[in-house]
C-alpha cells in the first residue's frame, strides 16, 4: 500500500511510476527497513517537485569542475558529492592538521576525475547531514573511482546503510591493498588505536583495537564496551537486519571497529550500522 504523501504525489503529477524502484523498496515495511523507507519517501516527494534531481540507482553524467578533497568534488552544476563507501584521509584545514597521505588522496582524485565527464549513481540515502550527493563514480572507461582509490591504499571502505552497493568488490580490493600494505595500510599512523589507550587529542576516523568486556542491549541499540572509555554503539534495527546470531557472541573477543569517533561523556564510542565495519581478531 502506497502512503498518502505518494499517493497523494501520483494523483497531481501522475509521478512517481509504480514499476519505480524506489517506490518498490518502500513497499517493504519490515524492521529494519522501516527507517530506510522513511527516508526514501521524502527523497521520492522532493525529487516530484524538483524533477532534475538523481534517483538512487538511477545513473547520470556530469563534469567535475573541482575536488575539494580525496572523496568529495563538486560538479560543474555546483552539485558536491560526497563519494560513497570510501574515506579517505583529511587535508589540512584552517585550524587542523592534514594527515599522512590526505594530500596524496585529492591529487589522485584530481587525477582520475578533474575536469572530466563521469558516471553517477546516487546511493539509496542520497544525502548526508550536511546536504552533498552521497554517490559513486565511475571513469569514462567504465573504472569505479572509489575501487581505484581502494587499490592505491589512499582510502577505506565504509558502510553506512542502507548505503550497501559495491561492498564485496571495495572489500576485496581494500584486502588486496592491506596485504600489499600499500598506501596508509603501510603507516604506522593509521594502525588501530588500542581502546585502553584512547588520548583526548583522538577525533576524526579511526580504527581501534580492544577486547569486548561488556555487551549491553536495549529496545533501540547495542553496545560492545571495549574498556571504561570506549565503547561501540549499534543501531537495534541495523543490528537485526545485517547481522546474525546474538550480541552476546562478541563477548571477551578481540574486535577492531573502524568508524568516526564520537565524544561520549567521559570517553569515546564509534557509531557502526553494518558487520563490515567490525572484524573479529586473534588474541
Amino acid at each position: 500500500m502506497l502512503t498518502p504523501l505518494v499517493s497523494v504525489t501520483r494523483g497531481i503529477m501522475g509521478w512517481p511510476p509504480a514499476n519505480h524502484p524506489v517506490i518498490n523498496r518502500c513497499h517493504t515495511a519490515e524492521g529494519g527497513q522501516r527507517r530506510t523507507s522513511s527516508v526514501v519517501l521524502l527523497t521520492v516527494v522532493l525529487t516530484a517537485l524538483f524533477p532534475g534531481s538523481l534517483w538512487p540507482g538511477d545513473h547520470s553524467t556530469a563534469k567535475v569542475a573541482y575536488v575539494i578533497d580525496g572523496d568529495t568534488v563538486i560538479l560543474n552544476s555546483g552539485e558536491r558529492v560526497r563519494l560513497l563507501g570510501i574515506n579517505t584521509p583529511e587535508i589540512a584545514h584552517k585550524k587542523t592538521w592534514g594527515e599522512p597521505l590526505g594530500e596524496e588522496a585529492r591529487q589522485e582524485l584530481i587525477r582520475l576525475v578533474d575536469n572530466k565527464t563521469v558516471s553517477i549513481e546516487p546511493g539509496i540515502e542520497s544525502r548526508d547531514r550536511y546536504g552533498r550527493l552521497l554517490a559513486h563514480l565511475t571513469s569514462s572507461d567504465g573504472k569505479s573511482i572509489e575501487a581505484t582509490l581502494l587499490e592505491q591504499g589512499l582510502a577505506a571502505v565504509v558502510v553506512i546503510p542502507p548505503n550497501v552497493d559495491h561492498l564485496p568488490e571495495f572489500t576485496r580490493v581494500e584486502e588486496q591493498a592491506r596485504k600489499a600494505k600499500r598506501g596508509l595500510w603501510g603507516l604506522p599512523y593509521f594502525e588501530p588505536r588500542s581502546a585502553d589507550a584512547l588520548n583526548d587529542s583522538e577525533q576524526g576516523f579511526r580504527r581501534v583495537r580492544g577486547r569486548v568486556v561488556r555487551v549491553a542491549s536495549t529496545k533501540k541499540s547495542i553496545s560492545l564496551q571495549l574498556s571504561h572509555r570506549f565503547s561501540i554503539t549499534i543501531h537495534r534495527q541495523e543490528w537485526e537486519r545485517y547481522w546474525q546470531g546474538h550480541p552476546e557472541q562478541y563477548l571477551h573477543q578481540w574486535v577492531t571497529v573502524r568508524g568516526w569517533l564520537v565524544s561520549s561523556g567521559r570517553g569515546w564510542r564509534i557509531n557502526i550500522g553494518h558487520p563490515a565495519m567490525l572484524h573479529l581478531n586473534p588474541s
